[in-house]
């Protein structure tokens, strides 16, 4: 059969839709919904994708925040390292044992314990003094001073302290001496330890 020569292409394609429309519909409703279904995934996907980003976001700064921060073990740790054998008498089973008597003219380095003799007192500043008995002198470290005067006697048999060391210092003729530093113990600062260490054990 010979084509007529006065249909042109275009007449050919537009009759074959026409012919053929229910099959043309199909395929562009298809199309309209492979687009549809495309954009819509895409969208959840960009919204999912930025929720996650932020809990990641927020879980790393969360996550930083804790690490740059002790924990209540490290510092409970720290405490303990920071204490001296003295201090760790008072914590380890706690600070009720009984507190050996020191006396002054026997001191040793390491001692612990309290002095049951009245001493006379020259204050030095609010946290030091130097302390005389009937047989020497010794210093006192980490002792408040608060309300004393000097070359007054003191009962300070309530404190508890240990020697850590020793001092030179000039007397009031012009020569120097040596004598202990005594420190006295935070017993505060001890009680809040050894109640953590008896929680502690108890769990």
């Amino acid at each position: 059969m010979i084509p007529d020569p006065s249909v042109t292409m275009a007449d050919r394609i537009a009759d074959a839709l026409l012919k053929n429309w229910r099959v043309v519909l199909a395929c562009c409703g298809m199309l309209f919904f492979a687009g549809s279904v495309f954009l819509i995934s895409t969208a959840i996907r960009s919204m999912f994708s930025e929720r996650t980003d932020s809990v990641a976001n927020a879980l790393q700064a969360d996550e930083s925040k804790r690490s740059s921060e002790p924990s209540e073990e490290e510092l409970f740790l720290v405490e303990q390292l920071s204490l001296s054998e003295a201090e760790k008498r008072f914590v380890y089973p706690g600070p009720s044992f009984n507190v050996p008597k020191l006396s002054p003219a026997t001191f040793k380095l390491g001692q612990f314990g309290y002095v049951s003799d009245w001493v006379k007192l020259q204050i030095i500043s609010d946290s030091e003094a130097l302390a005389k008995t009937r047989l020497t002198t010794f210093f006192l470290k980490d002792f408040s001073t608060h309300g004393m005067i000097d070359d007054k006697l003191y009962d300070i048999s309530d404190k508890k302290i240990e020697i850590v060391g020793t001092v030179k210092y000039e007397t009031a003729i012009g020569s120097s001496k040596t004598v202990f530093v005594a420190k006295v113990l935070d017993e505060a600062k001890l009680a809040k330890i050894a109640d953590k260490v008896r929680r502690r054990q108890s769990k």
